[in-house]
Order: structure tokens, then C-alpha cells, then sequence
């Protein structure tokens, strides 16, 4: 879902004069920060899964859920 501000925004793109060398470096170093990003997310995903899969998780999930549906007094 994408947010929505109460002010706009807008984005700028401007075209960079770089050599060949400059565009290499550059790709590398977006390769090199894709993979870490993959890395973290496939990671994360791991070990969401693992909590979601835990049953003591799904039961305190499950008794907070109960004690939230008590009406206080």
C-alpha cells in the first residue's frame, strides 16, 4: 500500500556525466548492496517464518487475543 502525505512531493532526475570507469564502480556497487539487500530480506523471511511456525508464539499470540476480547469492569 503506498503512503499518501498531506504535502506534495516531488522527485528530481537529473542525468550524471560519468566516464566508463565511473558507470563500472557504479554498477558494482549497486550489485554489491542488491545482494546484501536479497541477503537481509531472505534472512528476515527465514526467521519470520520460523516465529510464525512456533507453536509457543501462535498460542501467546492466540491468549492476547482472548484477554483483548474481555471487557473491562
Amino acid at each position: 500500500m503506498a503512503r499518501r502525505d498531506a504535502t506534495p512531493s516531488y522527485v528530481l532526475e537529473l542525468e550524471m556525466k560519468t566516464t566508463v570507469y565511473d558507470r563500472k564502480v557504479l554498477d558494482k556497487k549497486m550489485r554489491i548492496g542488491k545482494n546484501i539487500y536479497n541477503a537481509c530480506l531472505g534472512e528476515a523471511q527465514k526467521r519470520l517464518r520460523a516465529v510464525l511456525a512456533d507453536k509457543t508464539y501462535r498460542m501467546t499470540v492466540k491468549t492476547k487475543q482472548a484477554i483483548s476480547q474481555v471487557p473491562l469492569r
